[in-house]
């Protein structure tokens, strides 16, 4: 069939229109898929036998309160068994690798978290508190006046985890919090832990030795996620789990999860496969927004020394005038009121704690989510400002030169 020229310029220029079109449509997806949350560091900390219900709202555990308020709590947060030494294990392996019961010794060379780690060139250390020594391989031991168990050492019960470099003391937990592997679990003792002491002195430990860690993370893209093993057997394995740290978007979060989730969530962090139970499983993602510097704090405007206006100098005349008294009342003032800490963190989300102590007696908060921010804000928010510039300069120059192209082409065929 023939073609005259115009119709040939007609369906270059269409072709150029349509190619036009498809490089401002695909821009977006790119922006859209771009890579997901990394962090520096993560810590996960696991305390004892105790629900949901018996930390929310109860008076004898102000620090977890305050920190449930001021960052991502997990309302349907469950383990997955009974009893302890199974959970850390789900936790650390996504499998409890037949052991259903806290004896010990284990030894195992299946797949876990740590194994994943370290064979992606990363690191990963437990840190238990008063075992008796970094590599320690025995069931029980006691060191700086408290009791550790192995069972709730995971990485202790793994071949490629057990030596002094990964298993160490919580002696060994440093200071300088930028010397911390990529992956870190805490073991507290069996009384810090709330095993064997109450409430109040493991939430009085967290205070003194978790929220330094909590506070720090936020400005330096590390993450601490703080959770228990299990229930104690009278809350449906309903578990306390709250994420705090860089870009962590403070509220209550209503999804359904379990160790599995926490397990597939940071092993997605470093571009891991889930293992096991949370090979299956989709990692959290609505809890992380942008993770970003902190703003550099405003330099205050030094106020200005006012210039005392100089008295007139009456003019005389035959009769004197008396000249008016003059006023001494205070220029007004503007009040600015300071913000304290919990109004500049986020508005409380929690019940307020119970005045009894007695976890009986805490009441149960909703599961309703309050700031859930939703995928298209988190894909908006991870697209930067220069990246847009960028890419819009480079899309605005092919479609000129496609437009050029076609108008070439025209003017070719009508000669």
């Amino acid at each position: 069939m023939h073609t005259s020229p115009e119709q040939s310029a007609q369906a270059l220029l269409t072709i150029a229109i349509l190619a036009c079109g498809l490089l401002v449509a695909t821009r977006p997806l790119a922006s859209a898929t771009a890579s997901t949350t990394n962090f520096d560091h993560v810590v996960i900390g696991i305390m004892e036998n105790h629900a949901y219900e018996n930390i929310i709202g109860n008076s004898a555990a102000p620090y977890e309160n305050t920190l449930a308020q001021q960052n991502a709590l997990m309302t349907q947060s469950f383990a997955i068994g009974h009893p302890s030494e199974p959970n850390y294990h789900e936790l650390w392996s996504g499998s409890n690798q037949g052991v259903t019961d806290d004896s010990c010794p284990h030894t195992f060379t299946t797949p876990s978290l740590g194994q994943q780690l370290i064979s992606a060139g990363l690191s990963v250390v437990t840190y238990s508190e008063s075992m008796p020594s970094d590599g320690f391989l025995g069931c029980t031991g006691s060191a700086n006046g408290g009791n550790y168990a192995r069972k709730h050492n995971p990485g202790a019960d793994w071949v490629v985890t057990q030596d002094a470099a990964h298993n160490k003391t919580y002696n060994a937990w440093p200071s300088d919090f930028t010397t911390l592997p990529t992956v870190a679990l805490v073991v507290p003792n069996l009384c810090n832990d709330m095993h064997d002491c109450s409430i109040g002195t493991g939430d009085a430990w967290l205070a003194a030795h978790w929220d330094p860690y909590v506070q720090w993370a936020k400005t330096h893209n590390s993450l601490a996620i703080l959770t228990f093993d299990e229930d104690g057997g009278s809350n449906g394995n309903h578990i306390y789990t709250v994420f705090a740290g860089a870009g962590v978007t403070p509220g209550q979060y209503s999804e359904h999860i379990t160790h599995y989730d926490v397990l597939r969530t940071v092993e997605s962090f470093y571009g891991l496969p889930g293992i096991a139970g949370a090979a299956t499983l989709n990692p959290i993602t609505d809890l992380f927004g942008v993770v970003s510097p902190p703003s550099p704090s405003p330099t205050p405007t030094p106020t200005p020394t006012p210039t005392p206006t100089p008295t007139p100098t009456p003019t005389p005349t035959p009769t004197p005038t008396p000249t008016p008294s003059p006023s001494h009342g205070h220029p007004s003032k503007t009040h600015s009121p300071s913000l304290s800490p919990s109004s500049v963190a986020t508005a409380s989300t929690l019940p307020s704690p119970s005045p009894s102590a007695s976890p009986e007696n805490s009441p149960t908060p909703t599961s309703t989510p309050t700031s859930t921010p939703t995928a298209t804000q988190s894909a908006a928010a991870d697209t930067g400002s220069s990246g847009d510039v960028g890419g819009q300069i480079v899309v605005f120059g092919l479609i000129v030169l496609v437009i050029a192209i076609a108008v070439w082409g025209l003017f070719i065929l009508r000669r």
